[in-house]
């Protein structure tokens, strides 16, 4: 079975997170994937009219 493994970096906006993940990324295993949370809340709802 292939063991998942979940990094979350949580902290205020603007201290270093997403610098953080850009010199992680080259020491994380294969397949990972990023969410930045900074992007996430710039994201627009789908609505249905």
């Amino acid at each position: 079975m292939d063991k998942s493994i979940v990094y979350i970096v949580n902290s205020a906006p603007g201290v270093g997170k997403t610098t953080l993940m850009k010199k992680l990324h080259t020491k994380l295993p294969d397949g990972f994937a990023l969410i930045d949370g900074d992007d996430v809340g710039k994201i627009t709802p789908y609505e249905n009219i």
